[in-house]
C-alpha cells in the first residue's frame, strides 16, 4: 500500500513544516502510546465501561488526527460516540475495523520514518 492511501503527505509535511526529523519524533511518539490506546479502548469494550471507552477513543482519535489520516480518524471517533452513547452494540466489531486500520496506518507511518516520502 501506497503511503498517500492512509495519509495525506502534503499536509502533514507541511504540519512539520517539511522536517522530517521532527515526524520521525511524532511519529514515535505516537508509537509508543498507539498501543495503549488500542489496549485501554478494548478493556472499556470488554468491561462495558462507556466512560473509559470514550475517553481512551478521544485519546487515540487525537493522537492520529496529528497525522492527518481520515479513516483510523473515524473509527476512533465512531468508538469515541459509543462510549459517549453508552452503546456497546457494535463496539466490537467497531473495534476490530479499527485495528485493520490502526495496523495499517502504523505501517505507513513506519515506512515514512525508514524511507520519508520519496
Amino acid at each position: 500500500m501506497k503511503i498517500k492511501d492512509v495519509i495525506d503527505r502534503e499536509e502533514l509535511l507541511s504540519l512539520v513544516d517539511g522536517d522530517m526529523e521532527l515526524l520521525c519524533e511524532l511519529i514515535d511518539l505516537f508509537m509508543e502510546g498507539c498501543q495503549k490506546h488500542m489496549s485501554d479502548i478494548e478493556t472499556a469494550i470488554i468491561k462495558k465501561d462507556s466512560s473509559g471507552l470514550y475517553h481512551s477513543a478521544h485519546a487515540l482519535k487525537g493522537s492520529v488526527g496529528n497525522f492527518v489520516s481520515n479513516e483510523p480518524f473515524n473509527m476512533a471517533f465512531e468508538l469515541e460516540k459509543m462510549g459517549k452513547d453508552e452503546d456497546f452494540s457494535d463496539s466490537i466489531k467497531a473495534y476490530k475495523t479499527l485495528e485493520e486500520e490502526i495496523d495499517i496506518f502504523r505501517q505507513n507511518l513506519e515506512l515514512v520514518k525508514e524511507n520519508g516520502f520519496f
